[in-house]
């Protein structure tokens, strides 16, 4: 998990050093997992996770996630 987090720092301070994002809509930006919660339905009560990265969304399903005792993000 510390490694994972680590990786997800270095890639915030890479994209804060990159000054020429300005946008969400930026490439380098959107070509980053992402995780966003909202309400299903417009009920507050029942919330979804979705799963985005470039221009595709999936919702979020608890699906295998591989080996999660990595030593190296790739």
């Amino acid at each position: 998990m510390i490694i994972l987090e680590e990786h997800n720092r270095d890639v915030i301070d890479k994209l804060f050093a990159n000054k020429s994002i300005h946008d969400a809509e930026h490439f380098e930006w959107k070509s980053q997992l992402r995780y966003e919660k909202e309400a299903e339905n417009g009920n507050e009560n029942m919330m979804r996770i979705i799963c985005s990265q470039l221009n595709f969304e999936t919702d979020y399903g608890y699906e295998y996630q591989g080996n999660n005792g990595r030593l190296v993000v790739t």
